[in-house]
């Protein structure tokens, strides 16, 4: 049995919308180490949970300065 991979490379906001519910197996993103970009962080936790498989993971990197503000947004989801 062959294994295919597909890699999506894209604005989150645009990308993760389209995609089918459950049909991920990871998530990994490098948003924006800015003020403005705390806000994507909600929004990749709320897709996340809606589009990874059970038991898989999403990796977000975050600056120093803004985690605590990320994490508090993505533990919503």
């Amino acid at each position: 049995m062959k294994n295919f991979y597909w890699l999506i490379q894209g604005d989150a906001l645009k990308v993760l919308p389209k995609l089918e519910d459950e049909s991920i197996d990871m998530i990994i993103t490098d948003p924006p180490y800015t003020k403005d970009g705390i806000r994507l962080y909600g929004h990749l936790a709320k897709e996340g949970a809606r589009l990874l498989k059970n038991g898989r993971y999403l990796f977000a990197y975050c600056g120093a300065q803004f985690l605590p503000d990320a994490l508090q947004l993505m533990t919503l989801h």
